[in-house]
C-alpha cells in the first residue's frame, strides 16, 4: 500500500503497523471512513485501522476468517462504514463470512447465519439508514453462476434473497445511490 500527497508524482510505503505475516487478498480493500478523511481501514485475516491518514495501523479485530496457514482462503475482500454513523463497521470475506461491529470495532457479530458458503464481493450499509446493509457473493470458484444478493433491515439479524430476477451470473460490484435509497447498481460478469 503506497500513500502520494503531491499527486502521485512520488509514493511512500503505508502499512505501518500491519503484520505483513498476514494473509491478503489479491484485491485487499482499502476504505476511507465517509466521515473522515484521516480514518482508513485495511483488510487481511483481521480489520486495521489508521485514524492519521496511514502513518500508523492498529488492529481492531480478531481474525475474521477460518484462514490457516496455507490456506489460498481466509482474507477480508469487502469493508463498509455506515455513512451516517462510524461506529458501523461492516466486513465480509472470501470465505463466507459478514460481520458487523456497531461499537467502532471493539466488538464483531457474525451475521453469516443463513447465507450462501461463497466469496463475499461487496457489504454495503445503506448510505441514509445504518439498520439496512446489502451482501453480495460471487460463487465462481464453487462453479455457481447464481446471483447472490441479501438485504437486511436490522444489521444482518436477518436476511432477505433479493436476486429473483437477476441473470445467472456471479455478483462483483454493488452500490446504493446516495440520494435515492431504492436505487441499486449491481455489476456482474455479464454487465450491469
Amino acid at each position: 500500500l503506497g500513500k502520494s500527497t503531491d499527486g502521485g508524482i512520488g509514493w511512500n510505503y503505508a502499512l505501518n503497523g500491519i503484520d505483513g505475516s498476514e494473509p491478503t487478498n489479491w484485491s485487499t480493500p482499502v476504505v476511507m471512513d465517509p466521515n473522515s478523511s484521516n480514518i482508513l481501514y485495511y483488510g487481511t485475516h483481521s480489520l486495521y485501522r489508521t485514524m492519521d491518514g496511514t502513518e500508523n495501523w492498529t488492529k481492531i479485530s480478531p481474525q475474521l476468517t477460518d484462514w490457516v496457514s496455507g490456506s489460498r482462503l481466509g482474507t477480508i475482500t469487502t469493508i463498509s462504514v455506515a455513512p451516517t454513523n462510524s461506529n458501523v463497521i461492516c466486513v465480509g470475506t472470501d470465505d463466507a463470512h459478514v460481520w458487523i461491529s456497531t461499537d467502532n470495532g471493539s466488538s464483531w457479530n457474525d451475521v453469516s447465519s443463513g447465507l450462501p458458503q461463497r466469496w463475499v464481493t461487496r457489504v454495503v450499509v445503506d448510505p441514509s439508514d445504518e439498520n439496512v446493509v446489502y451482501v453480495t457473493f460471487n460463487g465462481l470458484k464453487w462453479r455457481d453462476a447464481q446471483p447472490h444478493v441479501f438485504r437486511s433491515t436490522n444489521k444482518g439479524q436477518i436476511w432477505s434473497d433479493i436476486s429473483s430476477n437477476l441473470p445467472n451470473a456471479p455478483v462483483n460490484a454493488f452500490a446504493v445511490d446516495n440520494n435515492f435509497s431504492n436505487r441499486l447498481y449491481l455489476g456482474n460478469d455479464v454487465g450491469m
